[in-house]
């Protein structure tokens, strides 16, 4: 299984409230009870806390209706930056939420109460401001930080435990 696997949280370097907003976060009846209360409003801030104590940040994007060959560019693109940040010591962190929660609002509007939609909605427009996107889709927002004390590496998983091998005798996967 992979039980364990994934980025430690105090790999990422966050600041001590935007560690604790993660640890609620990550419990389900705790965020059900914050929406029962009405009081998960501080967690919606949850990325500019990510943003306001980073070092840098970087936005992937790529024009609007992008066929396959560009989308791969771009993930070329992102892995080099992601490499060569790592290599020079500094911390990378993606901060997926504020880009795929927009684009399940969009696919699925139904799904979000309607606060929730207004936060979804509101977090997209800044962000597509603060980047200047017109006709551009945000791919991938990067928190970059020097991390702070020890450098921690996240527990990684034997590639033979993570992969599927090809049963090539009966075509079965």
């Amino acid at each position: 299984g992979l039980s364990g696997a994934g980025v430690q949280l105090r790999a990422l370097a966050l600041p001590p409230m935007a560690e604790a907003a993660m640890k609620v976060m990550a419990d389900p009846k705790a965020m059900d009870l914050l929406r029962t209360w009405n009081g998960g409003q501080a967690i919606g801030l949850l990325p500019a806390l990510h943003l306001g104590s980073s070092s840098a940040v970087a936005l992937f994007s790529m024009p609007t209706g992008t066929q396959a060959d560009a989308r791969r560019s771009v993930g070329r693109a992102l892995q080099r930056f992601w490499l060569t940040a790592s290599h020079a010591g500094w911390g990378v962190q993606p901060l997926f939420a504020p880009i795929y929660v927009a684009r399940a609002l969009n696919a699925n509007p139904g799904h979000f109460d309607p606060e929730e939609a207004a936060t979804t909605a509101r977090v997209d427009r800044e962000l597509r401001q603060l980047f200047a996107l017109v006709d551009e889709e945000p791919v991938c927002l990067l928190r970059l930080a020097e991390p702070v004390g020890r450098n921690h590496r996240s527990p990684r998983n034997a590639i033979m435990d993570i992969t599927v091998h090809a049963d090539q005798s009966s075509n079965h996967y």
